[in-house]
């Protein structure tokens, strides 16, 4: 739905209109990628408005490749949220998916600074952000 920052999955994103809509296919991450990066370094640049947890849904695979790949992702925490939505709601679940298969998290544009679980944890009891909404998964 939307364009440009408003272009993403998710209904209402950046307060774009529910009519503003483009049907585009979508393919799981797994499935495009395949065996491309099997035993290869990688670095997986994500900037996909709000989806990122869908994403991860569909990077089983991808996920625990060996050597693991990289990972520099857009999370917004409040940011372009849709109307009547003040915090992103997969925002814990997408840092979780990373924690889950092993990652460690860190700001990507301010002096490094590692992001743990109890950071998360607390952006979601006071619904800010972490400085930052781009963050790499290593």
């Amino acid at each position: 739905m939307g364009g440009r920052t408003g272009a993403s999955l998710i209904k209402g994103w950046a307060s774009i209109p529910y009519g503003y809509v483009t049907q585009v296919p979508v393919l799981s991450l797994d499935r495009v990628l395949g065996d491309a990066i099997k035993g290869k370094r990688a670095l997986i640049l994500v900037d996909i408005e709000g989806a990122e947890l869908m994403l991860l849904q569909g990077a089983a695979e991808t996920l625990q490749n060996e050597p693991r790949p990289i990972w520099m992702m857009e999370i917004s925490t409040t940011e372009h949220q849709p109307v009547g939505t003040s915090m992103n709601p997969n925002f814990a679940k997408t840092f979780e998916a990373f924690f889950d298969h092993g990652y460690r998290s860190f700001t990507a544009d301010m002096e490094k600074q590692e992001i743990e679980k109890e950071d998360v944890d607390d952006v979601l009891a006071h619904e800010k952000r972490l400085g930052t909404h781009n963050f790499i998964f290593q």
